[in-house]
């Protein structure tokens, strides 16, 4: 499926429902990854990242990873929190 096909399809799906997880689920089911999705969907809906980061990552589509791209992110942003405690 080419990213053009792709784009369309989701943007018809995202006028079919006010349900996010509706369209979203249908970017998963073809292989897109969490991070492909938020960009698709800030594309399709004009959003900015942070918008689109957020409709995904509490969205029931993506719940099962949720736990654990929090941790990764929460230990991402404690490392760089101690670097630059060492200038």
């Amino acid at each position: 499926m080419n990213d053009r096909y792709t784009l369309e399809k989701f943007k018809s799906l995202l006028s079919q429902s006010a349900d996010w997880d509706f369209a979203l689920e249908f970017l998963r089911n073809i292989g897109l990854s969490k991070i492909e999705s938020i960009e698709m969907l800030r594309k399709a809906a004009s959003l900015s990242y942070s918008n689109a980061e957020s409709i995904v990552h509490n969205s029931k589509t993506w719940s099962d990873v949720k736990e654990i791209d929090e941790k990764i992110s929460k230990s991402f942003f404690d490392l760089l929190e101690k670097l630059g405690d060492g200038d």
